[in-house]
């Protein structure tokens, strides 16, 4: 195929997507003043509302992992993958009346400090630890991916892609605090949800409707759906789904900092706990969406595989190459895709960067300073996220060797992750002590 690039309606979109999630962050940076207080800057002064909020939930787990990498999967592998919209059934109750009737009534700003008032400081610390290095190598992940996605379809330059995005979200999150970020969720969650429906329908009315779609997975192989073998080397079964899916989003749902901050945002519990349910389903619509346009890939090239041409070097690269293969004879729509990417990187980006802010400053900095004036605090965490945002883009860069970002997000996940389910743990049993927890945490990892 004829090398495609960008026109220049394309690139006019794609800066005014980046420019209006800059501008939310100026906005909300300018109307809450130089002495915006750390209430303010990390929890929007609990008085966030709950479609804004479910929003931003769904748009901050629902990354450029799942917008490119979760079609990608199910372009290679088949759809198993849209399993994990099941788990939303359950998984949510447990977040509900397990975690967040325990975070909101303690009015506290990081999920670190309960942890203190269960156990002691050293199990405080060696969360934070692990949850440190889990959030940065994921937002290096997320990041890179739609750089990769602009740099495979146009040839700008990957490291310009990296520098831009990362600077621009670093420059909002920074300035703005909470609400920037949930307000700019909103709109990249909108972004993000629009480039999906778009590629699923053209791409299904291109190949001649939905059924000869399913036709021609089920001709390549991919037309199961569920799958009950019980062996636990098979990539992708009911088993590994419900047990290993369970986990991991009740891990992410009930444990996972930038969420936290979000239920805790909320005027009231009942508020919280409706964000809770609302984002959820919004995280399993989003990614049954990838799983679909996955779908509708596998169809539209099931007789042309772009791996196998040499068209393109890694799985990764099939989404940001349909894009420009379908679109790129209407000016501006393969803009408004490329955007979607870049939006669910900034998404994902910019709430793990508040909350590693913020635990910073509640678990590390009030622990040392407690009697820092306000004033000072909230200039001190500012500067903090500007910090872990410069950290994110060199981590970015390390990404490219990481391999198939789905895969390496949710091995990472497990690894770092799973152990701090410990949270289970204190939650059910009240005999638990902090020995037990140490030893269950560090054998976990």
């Amino acid at each position: 195929m004829e090398t495609l690039v960008l026109s220049i309606f394309d690139y006019i979109i794609i800066v005014a997507m980046l420019a209006v999630s800059a501008g939310i962050g100026v906005f909300f940076g300018v109307r809450s003043g130089r002495h915006q207080s750390s209430n303010d800057y990390f929890l929007g002064n609990r008085g966030m509302s709950v479609i804004p909020v479910a929003i931003s939930l769904a748009a901050t787990i629902m990354s450029a992992i799942t917008y490119l990498g979760t079609p990608a999967e199910v372009y290679i592998h088949g759809p198993q993958y849209g399993l994990m919209f099941v788990v939303r059934a359950h998984v949510p109750l447990i977040i509900m009346y397990c975690f967040v009737p325990v975070f909101y009534r303690l009015k506290l700003t990081t999920m670190f400090e309960y942890l203190e008032l269960r156990f002691n400081n050293t199990v405080r610390f060696v969360v934070v630890a692990i949850t440190g290095i889990n959030d940065f190598i994921y937002m290096g992940i997320v990041v890179y991916t739609p750089a990769l996605a602009l740099s495979t379809v146009t040839g700008i330059n990957l490291s310009f892609s990296i520098l831009s995005i990362g600077i621009i979200c670093t420059f909002y999150t920074t300035i703005g605090g909470m609400k920037a970020v949930i307000w700019t969720d909103v709109f990249q969650a909108v972004s993000m949800i629009l480039g999906a429906t778009v590629m699923i329908v053209v791409g299904t009315v291109s190949i001649g409707g939905p059924s000869e779609g399913w036709r021609r997975a089920e001709e390549g192989g991919r037309g199961k759906l569920v799958d009950f073998n019980i062996d636990p080397t098979v990539r992708i079964s009911f088993w590994n789904i419900m047990i290993g899916g369970s986990i991991l989003w009740t891990m992410i749902g009930g444990t996972k900092q930038s969420v936290i901050q979000r239920y805790n945002s909320c005027a009231t519990e009942r508020d919280a706990k409706r964000a809770a349910w609302f984002g959820m389903i919004g995280m399993g619509v989003i990614e049954l969406l990838a799983v679909i346009t996955g779908m509708t890939v596998y169809a539209y090239y099931y007789d042309c595989d772009p791996l196998t041409s040499g068209e393109i070097s890694r799985p990764d690269q099939i989404v940001p190459y349909f894009m420009m293969d379908v679109f790129h004879s209407y000016p501006g729509v393969p803009g408004i895709l490329i955007g979607g990417a870049f939006c669910a990187s900034l998404s994902s980006m910019s709430s793990v960067l508040n909350g590693l802010a913020a635990a910073t400053g509640q678990d590390i900095i009030k622990t040392i300073w407690p009697d820092m004036s306000d004033m000072k605090y909230s200039m001190l965490v500012k500067i903090i996220s500007a910090i872990y945002g410069i950290l994110t883009i060199v981590l970015a860069f390390l990404a490219s060797v990481l391999g198939d970002v789905l895969q390496t997000s949710i091995a990472i996940g497990g690894i770092l992750g799973g152990p701090i389910l410990v949270y289970y743990f204190r939650l059910v049993f009240p005999r638990a002590n902090s020995s037990g927890v140490l030893v269950g945490l560090i054998g976990g990892f």
